[in-house]
């Protein structure tokens, strides 16, 4: 039977001693490469932290990234660790002066009301005091001065120093707070500030995660070979009007991103296959074609004599498929059939050249030549002059000059 599309299920394929070294070499430069996507990431966490150490004015906790530390999987490790633990430390001290820094800065915003709590509690008292007679003396009455005030004054300050960014909003509402003289109002605008200041937070390190998540991305994405589309939509991403186009945004680079990636750097059995499948192709006498094949996992190789017809070669889902595909839309229906067919006729060579390279075919599914029409594949023409062009323009040159 005849073939235009076959499948090597690689379930359980086995890789032989000869193509271990091939194998260790694709899964180290797997661990090469998620090493060095660590240490950028963490190195964009540092620049970010320092922005933050800056705009706060506290410059003491800024964390150095220090030297890169090369290609070398076990010093990236360390040194991403290291560095890791360094800025969880820096970050906790910025975080606890943040906070003593943001008390201090209510109770200077809150003096006036504070002081004013206090006057009207202690007269309040007063008053009280005025009023008790017969058994309670005024020498033997409790005095409850300022109890109220204190209780009152130091929940709000707890709330308000709580806040991760300055609010001069939550402030007025502390103070006035500290103003009112119903007590169940107080409570409830107590309650409420307790739920503002936690939305505010919440905001606040949603803003954070997102401003670090962009500039992660920038920096691990920085060594595409084409960016700039995910740069695009992180730069809009930082300056959306909102946070839910914002999301929206960076999911699309994310997506963008990891598609990039995986299309310039297959995963390591992917790699290691689509190599064995190339040798085992040339092997035969199968020549790689001069097109880019924007597809991950794949590559587009010539049969010997044939003119208009290539075999595309891909590896996806643990599947090796081997398709006929017309390179010009001028073929003939025969011909196709023709290819097809020659292709068919190196399956059992093609099987076995990859065995010699390490990988083992499973299930082997067939479908007859002919069946459907071949796709077209383009090839690319260069716009490089050739001699043969180059002779013919020089000959035509020549001929419209003579007499």
């Amino acid at each position: 039977m005849s073939s235009s599309f076959i499948t090597f299920d690689l379930v359980g394929a086995a890789i032989d001693s000869a193509a271990a070294a091939s194998a260790r070499a694709a899964r180290e430069r797997a661990e090469l490469d998620a090493a060095r996507s660590r240490w950028r990431r963490v190195t964009a966490r540092v620049r970010v932290h320092e922005q933050h150490c800056v705009s706060s004015g506290a410059a003491e906790f800024v964390v150095t990234a220090g030297a890169d530390p090369g290609l070398d999987v076990r010093a990236i490790d360390a040194a991403c660790a290291a560095l890791e633990a360094e800025l969880v430390a820096a970050v906790g001290k910025l975080a606890a002066w943040s906070q003593t820094r943001r008390r201090a800065e209510v109770d200077a915003e809150l003096s006036v009301a504070l002081a004013d709590l206090a006057h009207r509690e202690a007269a309040a008292v007063d008053s009280a005091r005025r009023e008790v007679s017969g058994a309670m003396s005024r020498e033997s009455a409790p005095d409850r001065s300022g109890e109220v005030a204190k209780a009152r004054s130091e929940r709000v300050e707890q709330l308000l120093a709580g806040l991760l960014e300055p609010d001069s909003a939550l402030l007025a509402a502390g103070a006035e707070i500290l103003r009112t003289t119903d007590p169940a109002r107080a409570r409830l605008l107590t309650s409420d500030l307790s739920r503002r200041v936690r939305t505010a937070n919440l905001a606040t390190e949603a803003a954070r995660a997102h401003r670090t998540a962009i500039a992660e991305l920038r920096s691990d994405t920085a060594d595409l070979r084409v960016p700039g589309p995910i740069t695009d939509l992180l730069d809009r991403a930082e300056t959306a009007p909102d946070p839910s186009t914002a999301a929206a945004l960076l999911d699309q680079a994310t997506t963008l991103a990891d598609r990039a990636r995986a299309a310039e750097r297959p995963e390591p059995e992917t790699a290691f296959v689509l190599d064995a499948v190339t040798a085992a192709l040339t092997d035969l006498g199968y020549t790689v074609d001069p097109v880019t094949v924007v597809t991950p996992g794949s590559v587009l190789v010539n049969r010997p004599g044939a003119a208009q017809h290539s075999v595309l070669a891909q590896v996806v889902d643990n599947e090796i498929s081997l398709r006929t595909v017309r390179t010009s839309p001028d073929t003939r229906p025969d011909d196709d059939r023709t290819q097809d067919r020659a292709l068919c006729e190196d399956i059992d060579q093609i099987a076995a050249a990859l065995r010699t390279r390490g990988v083992t075919p499973g299930r082997i599914r067939r479908a007859p030549a002919g069946i459907a029409a071949l796709p077209l594949f383009e090839r690319a023409v260069s716009t490089a002059p050739t001699a043969a062009r180059t002779a013919k323009r020089r000959s035509t040159t020549t001929e419209r000059s003579a007499p």
